[in-house]
């Protein structure tokens, strides 16, 4: 799980959030370099050899979330749903990129997520 934190660093209260929610579109390396395919990448790459397109609509009516003022919150603190990565990990080490067409030479210079088996020791 990667948390995602705001910080509100102004002398008034902000609202954050809403309820759409995109999940990560960048590349995921395994610690081998390999890209991986996410879920909803996959579903897109099989609607085209279907001939279709696959179409993402947003609506909602979830609140959004007020952070008071030089508060720093946790998005569940903030009263927003967990989110899941669009991605099924095994156990393993990989390499998290904010963008998608990343150099694969490149794939250990991002941020490194280590993925345990529910249980183990750390």
């Amino acid at each position: 799980m990667v948390g995602i934190w705001i910080d509100n660093r102004t002398d008034k209260p902000i609202h954050a959030g809403g309820g759409c929610y995109l999940l990560h579109d960048g590349d995921v390396f395994d610690e081998l370099g390999h890209r991986l395919t996410g879920i909803r990448e996959q579903q897109e790459l099989d609607a085209q050899r279907r001939g279709q397109q696959k179409i993402y609509a947003c609506a909602s009516t979830l609140p959004i979330a007020s952070i008071p003022a030089h508060t720093c919150k946790a998005e569940l603190d903030a009263g927003f749903p967990a989110l899941t990565l669009d991605y099924n990990l095994s156990p393993g080490r990989y390499y998290i990129f904010p963008v998608r067409g990343t150099d694969p030479a490149l794939f250990q210079q991002r941020l490194m997520i280590t993925v345990r088996e529910p249980g183990k020791a750390r």
